[in-house]
């Protein structure tokens, strides 16, 4: 029989759990715009705490924010992603220091101090890579010049290399597949015999047209390859944003793949055992978000940070 959910003596019941709440609590979770209800659904059914943690950290500043974030706060608790949990439920009771849920949830979760990822990679390091693009024909502001690539390639292989000694080995490493920074590091790991993992905005047909093919045949050559040997997720699949997310402010699906990328490093190692290296000019990108708000959320949860500055390097 089909899960209903129906008012029954001034109580809302779900068949799907058991549980009652009152109607007030009802016309709050109705307030949660569907596809991020569906998303939300779709991460905790597939197993993604990394997704989740995008999806909290999105629902920050909508009028339904704290029922959103409860929503996927569950979702974490149920799959022992508790770091990423203990700051959902954290923004919660901040909120409300009373709130029932919220604390009862925190006390659990703090009283399993050794395990907060949830994680079979907690105790290794994950490095997560971040870089400007090969300049395009014509830019009118140099950024990263295509003459720079064999000083940039090598500027990244010894942040690698130093990141590999300290920590005493790898797990894997993020990336996406941009012409430029991206590349060098998927190329970096490979040479060192490090995993790496291809986070894609949007599929790679999308993808190439909008971030590697005005590079050159070259890069899109080194695209494919790279495409073909190593495991890859794809974020959306157009350039648009969800229905729900296209009203936020300064946000769009490169920032949205940014912040994917980080929360899934995050999810996977803990805050502790994550290095992001950014190659980067210190400044704002070509559009809204970036390397900037990658970079404020990283340090915010404890990563280390690695800044290559293209300023004094390229």
């Amino acid at each position: 029989m089909k899960n209903v959910k129906t008012y029954k003596n001034d109580r809302y019941d779900d068949s799907s759990t058991g549980k009652s709440e009152e109607p007030g609590q009802c016309a709050r979770f109705l307030t949660i715009p569907r596809d991020f209800r569906e998303e939300v659904e779709r991460a905790k059914r597939k197993k993604e705490p990394g997704d989740l943690e995008l999806l909290a950290d999105e629902a920050r500043g909508f009028e339904w924010e704290t029922e959103g974030l409860r929503l996927v706060g569950r979702a974490q608790f149920e799959l022992k992603a508790l770091e990423g949990a203990l700051v959902t439920w954290e923004a919660i009771r901040s909120e409300n220091d009373q709130d029932v849920e919220a604390n009862t949830k925190l006390g659990a979760i703090r009283q399993r101090p050794g395990d907060l990822t949830g994680s079979d990679q907690a105790l290794k390091r994950v490095l997560l890579f971040t870089g400007h693009r090969i300049d395009a024909p014509g830019r009118a502001e140099p950024r990263f010049p295509p003459d720079k690539i064999d000083v940039a390639k090598q500027k990244i292989a010894e942040a690698v290399t130093a990141e590999q000694k300290i920590a005493g080995g790898i797990a894997y490493g993020i990336s996406g597949g941009a012409s430029g920074g991206d590349i060098l590091f998927h190329q970096v790991c490979e040479e060192m015999n490090i995993p790496t993992r291809m986070f894609l905005a949007v599929p790679r047909k999308l993808y190439i047209s909008s971030s590697v093919a005005d590079a050159g045949p070259q890069w899109i050559e080194e695209f494919n390859r790279l495409m073909k040997s190593r495991q890859r997720r794809v974020l959306c699949d157009s350039m648009e944003l969800p229905r729900w997310l296209q009203d936020k402010p300064d946000y769009n699906i490169w920032q949205r793949n940014n912040l994917w990328n980080l929360y899934n490093a995050l999810a996977a190692a803990g805050g502790e055992n994550v290095t992001l290296i950014a190659l980067w000019n210190g400044k704002s990108g070509d559009g809204p978000g970036g390397t900037a708000d990658m970079v404020q959320k990283a340090r915010e949860r404890g990563a280390k940070i690695i800044i290559l500055d293209t300023n004094k390097i390229l």
